[in-house]
């Protein structure tokens, strides 16, 4: 409503100038060179009007010209630019259709009419990738990892297909090309964390684990578990080629960041019995056994003193559980070296208080807690008390759950003893103590960062 107003009073006001100049005609004369021109003010008034308009078309005109010409247009740009744009990204929805080769065509279309810029080489690059032509793909993440802008996709790129390759070196000195390109990207730290543990480059991999804290990509609770790994595969192999005093300080640095750590625990009573230290590897031992009983500590303490008795065995087991009198472990361990000695009344009794603590906690017995009960119905003759029948014990041991042992909770692999890295699928630091029966389903899904393509994990 205000447009219409505004325009009506235009014209009304053209129109009363028009009707003024029209009553108001006056003459004006113009003498040049002896050239003399007589006519109305409206007539120059007119030729005024007509010769502004004729200046403001040639002006445009000549703007249209410059910036429409097919050949000297400066928007000829603009236009090639949005063309390549537009098979830019039908490029990408091509290759996400999955369909490579239409991608190729298009995306080598984009690259004439665009200028060079990193978009254009990753999605030749996850193209060519995926249309199997690893020669461009390399090409082009070598383009990119030159360029300023790309670099660290490039790089990205360059790794992935060295892994796929098995070129462990390679993969490494981009792996740490990309960390030192940008310290705080997530999969830089990742994967360059699992390269340096696949090299047992220790030191190294404990740097990086500092960097993941501060920059929040791993909590400070896994960061201490994961550091009490590397510590005691660097005093593993400080141990092996003889330099103990390194392989203690390692062992003791595992054991402050996981209190509960068991194997770092009896590796480092090992040390300080060979070196004769046989009262502070003991003292190690039952510190340990106070914070957690585990079998290596009770492997470890047993063969400190492989000559002794039987009874000298018992002995030192209370000794050893005393610190720990009501787990499970140690009734167990105090269990065998009971029957062992021939002390059956008393094996008896701690049988009795196993069950008991069992059925409380709605537990099953183990097959070795099955077998120690066959044995004590078997050996301890009259000691025994009803419900030891040998035929239903044989068979207890049959359908008794596994024994507690190592699982990786990546793939569910179970090894013999724990280990940095699972040998079933190269986790890190994956081994959990506990029961077959306890496991937890095992995702399918790949979780190396080497079997996905880049473009996927940009996000990460």
């Amino acid at each position: 409503m205000i447009r219409l107003f505004l325009i009506f009073s235009v014209l009304l006001l053209a129109t009363a100038g028009a009707v003024w100049m029209a009553d108001h005609r006056g003459v004006v004369q113009i003498d040049f060179e002896g050239v003399q021109v007589t006519t109305s003010f409206a007539a120059i008034i007119l030729l005024l009007g007509f010769t502004g308009v004729l200046a403001a078309f040639l002006t445009w005109f000549i703007g249209w010209l410059r910036a429409e010409m097919p050949i000297v247009g400066h928007r000829r740009n603009i236009k090639r630019q949005s063309r390549g744009f537009d098979l830019l990204n039908k490029s990408l929805v091509a290759l996400s259709a999955g369909d490579p080769k239409l991608a190729s065509r298009l995306i080598a279309r984009a690259e004439v009419l665009l200028p060079p810029q990193p978009m254009v080489h990753l999605i030749a690059a996850e193209a060519a990738s995926r249309s199997g032509n690893d020669g461009e793909a390399q090409k082009r993440y070598h383009t990119l990892a030159a360029s300023d802008d790309g670099r660290l996709i490039g790089l990205r790129g360059q790794l992935n297909k060295a892994q796929q390759k098995g070129h462990v070196h390679e993969a490494l000195k981009l792996a740490r090309a990309a960390l030192a390109e940008n310290k705080n990207s997530p999969w830089a730290m990742k994967a360059c964390f699992a390269l340096e543990v696949a090299g047992g480059h220790w030191v190294e991999a404990l740097s990086i684990m500092d960097g993941q804290v501060k920059a929040g990509f791993v909590t400070r609770v896994e960061a201490e578990r994961h550091k009490a790994a590397l510590y005691f595969a660097k005093a593993t192999e400080a141990s092996l080629r003889g330099a103990s005093d390194v392989a203690i300080k390692d062992y003791q640095l595992a054991i402050k960041h996981r209190r509960d750590f068991a194997p770092a625990t009896a590796a480092l009573a090992k040390v300080y019995h060979s070196q004769g230290n046989s009262k502070k590897a003991v003292k190690l031992i039952k510190d340990g056994w106070q914070v957690m009983p585990h079998q290596s500590l009770r492997r470890a303490y047993r063969t400190f003193d492989v000559t002794e008795s039987k009874a000298g065995w018992l002995q030192r087991v209370r000794g050893l559980v005393a610190g720990n009198p009501d787990h499970l472990e140690s009734r167990m361990l105090l269990l065998g070296a009971l029957m062992d000695a021939g002390e059956y009344a008393g094996a008896v009794g701690i049988m009795e208080q196993i069950t008991a603590d069992l059925t409380t906690a709605d537990q099953k017995p183990t097959k070795n807690l099955a077998a120690l009960k066959l044995r004590l119905a078997r050996e301890a003759g009259d000691a025994v008390p009803e419900g030891y029948e040998t035929q239903s014990l044989e068979n207890d041991v049959i359908h008794a759950v596994p024994d507690p042992a190592w699982h990786c909770t990546d793939c569910g692999h179970s090894p013999t003893a724990w280990g940095v890295l699972c040998e079933g699928c190269g986790g890190f630091d994956t081994f959990e103590w506990r029961n077959s029966y306890q496991q937890t389903p095992v995702s399918q899904t790949a979780k190396t960062h080497n079997e996905r393509s880049p473009m996927i994990l940009l996000s990460d």
